[in-house]
């Protein structure tokens, strides 16, 4: 029996990342904890300690992975990692949310975060037109972010 709080449809959902100090992705052994109403698909993280990175100097490359409840995480990377940055290539790209923050919208970010000590930013997906991801943002120095508990919103069509 399907826990609806784990996987929707037979799909669980997890959280990639593209680590730019080696040059791949990385899936955390973590999926989102799920929550439906009629209109919408939540998923979210629910401690910093599940996802906590430090991203230094290049574009952030995210998605949020609807995959078979049967696929293991290392294989979910491997398979990734093959097709190696080239997101297009995904054989479940269909539903899967691709998010890129670039320098500008980093350097916003720190801009607003020499204000505040947290804040939470919304992207809106490239390939999913009816997911959003979510994440809290904290600054670690004039051009670092530590990026913590991933969100994503989908709208349920």
């Amino acid at each position: 029996m399907e826990n609806p709080h784990q996987t929707q449809n037979g799909l669980k959902y997890l959280f990639a990342y593209f680590n730019t100090d080696d040059k791949c992705w990385r899936v955390p052994n973590r999926r989102f904890i799920l929550h439906q109403t009629k209109t919408h698909l939540t998923g979210q993280f629910l401690q910093s300690t599940w996802f906590n990175k430090l991203f230094t100097g290049e574009d952030l490359q995210l998605m949020v992975l609807p995959v078979n409840n049967c696929e293991k995480v290392r294989d979910i990377e491997s398979e990734l990692n093959e097709l190696k940055k080239s997101w297009e290539n995904i054989p479940y790209m269909k539903d899967t949310g691709y998010y890129s923050m670039d320098q500008l919208i980093i350097t916003k970010c720190l801009s607003i975060l020499d204000k505040k000590t947290d804040m939470e930013f919304t992207l809106k997906s490239i390939t999913n037109t009816n997911q959003r991801l979510t994440l809290k943002l904290y600054k670690h120095d004039d051009d670092t972010l530590y990026i913590s508990n991933p969100q994503f919103q989908s709208s349920i069509v």
